[in-house]
């Protein structure tokens, strides 16, 4: 499950490279922590709760792009 998750947060975190920034500052994260999940280069394992943190913020902003084109 949590590796699930892992994958999943990282598949979306490649997809928004240009957006790592602000996803750190609107998380309270380091850049590097976001950038470095994002390149699969995070050498220990990130707490399930910064992940589950992670993937609400990343499915909430995916809402919202579909639903301004939609």
């Amino acid at each position: 499950m949590v590796l699930d998750l892992l994958e999943s947060v990282q598949s979306d975190l490649e997809k928004r490279k240009a957006d790592w920034r602000q996803i750190a500052a609107d998380l309270n994260f380091s850049y590097e922590f976001v950038s470095r999940l994002g390149l699969g280069t995070y050498e220990s394992s990130p707490t399930y709760e910064r992940l589950k943190k992670l993937r609400e913020y990343l499915l909430q902003k995916n809402r919202n792009v579909t639903g301004a084109h939609g």
